[in-house]
């Protein structure tokens, strides 16, 4: 795609979280559009107005041919979609996570989204049973799973010297095993609860939960033993940094048909990954990931052990599955682009 190309067309994304989309708009060759929310923990009302207000003046000030949407939040394709009926040399894409599809939360919205997904000239899943529900309302639809993202060694050699840092240095350099739980404390999603029982039974391996833990119970949280370590919000820098010192990380989930960003991130700092027993992640990273029963401290326990004895074996099937897969993402991207080309 031309860099004349990446000026017409942008990704858009309202989260805070946006490390995913990040790397697919690269590929694309669309330039990262971020319109966040100034305050995250102002209610959400006030946050979609504003972000409304400020994405509408963009677009009209800017008259982007393309633009390309982060799924959810529905508000976000519902602005855009809105402007390209008003303003029809903007076309639309949307990038669909599987959060829409699972959540409660957003399932309720379907219907609503509907007719925005049938505007868009390309609607991505990043698995094919997300792509099932979109090829069932008949939209222009493809697969296209995540990204594996390259990292400069410089983001996770970066020195972080604060207080958090050095108590976290010197309980590493103790532990006999450390644990790098990726989590958001999102009740029908992270297993949480688990992990910290695992810990329980090992005091002394040390476990670090990511995270807003002001978004779990007190009741919850008071239950949890000593070598346990809420690390609260992490910058991208300080997230993989703690997980490249890590011996194993958790990609946990308690959802079926989920596809886990943070597997890819574990990979690409070349970690061992422990991961929930489903369908979806067994077909997606059989032979290359861990797997564990869910809600299960005692084979949580026994399959981190085997990750920390297996090291080097998986780091090398890390390696070959990364390999072959490079292959495949040239493939979706070619098609993304072309139902993009079509647009542009």
């Amino acid at each position: 795609m031309t860099s004349s190309t990446r000026r017409r067309g942008v990704f858009l994304v309202w989260p805070q979280e946006y490390e995913l989309s990040q790397h697919l708009a690269d590929n694309l060759g669309l330039r990262l559009l971020l319109i966040q929310a100034k305050n995250p923990n102002s209610p959400v009302l006030f946050r979609y107005f504003n972000q409304s207000v400020r994405t509408i003046r963009w677009l009209n000030k800017h008259k982007p041919q393309f633009v390309f949407i982060q799924n959810p939040p529905l508000m976000a394709c519902l602005i855009v979609y809105f402007y390209s009926i008003f303003h029809r040399q903007t076309k639309i894409g949307i990038d669909n996570h599987s959060v829409f599809f699972r959540s409660k939360k957003w399932v309720l919205w379907h219907s609503f989204f509907k007719p925005i997904a049938q505007r868009a000239v390309i609607n991505t899943a990043h698995n094919k049973y997300d792509l099932r529900i979109l090829k069932q309302w008949g939209v222009n639809c493809q697969e296209m799973q995540f990204i594996n993202p390259i990292y400069r060694k410089s983001l996770t050699k970066s020195p972080l010297k604060n207080l958090r840092w050095k108590r976290w240095k010197k309980k590493l350099k103790q532990a006999k095993v450390s644990v790098f739980m990726v989590n958001r404390f999102a009740k029908d999603d992270d297993d949480y609860i688990t992990v910290m029982r695992a810990a329980k039974r090992k005091p002394n391996w040390i476990f670090f939960i990511t995270g807003d833990s002001s978004k779990a119970s007190q009741t919850e949280l008071q239950f949890a033993p000593s070598n346990v370590i809420f690390t609260g919000y992490l910058n991208h820098s300080e997230f993989l940094k703690l997980m490249q010192k890590c011996s194993v990380t958790l990609c946990l989930t308690l959802r079926e048909n989920t596809i886990l960003w943070s597997i890819r991130e574990a990979m690409a700092l070349r970690k061992v990954f422990v991961t929930s027993d489903t369908k979806a992640l067994r077909e997606y990273f059989s032979g290359v990931g861990i797997f564990t029963e869910r809600r299960s401290p005692k084979d949580l326990i026994r399959k981190i052990r085997h990750a920390v004895t297996s090291t080097s074996i998986y780091q090398e099937k890390i390696n070959l599955f990364l390999k072959n897969d490079s292959v495949r993402i040239k493939e979706e991207i070619v098609e993304i682009k072309k139902a993009m080309g079509q647009s542009l």
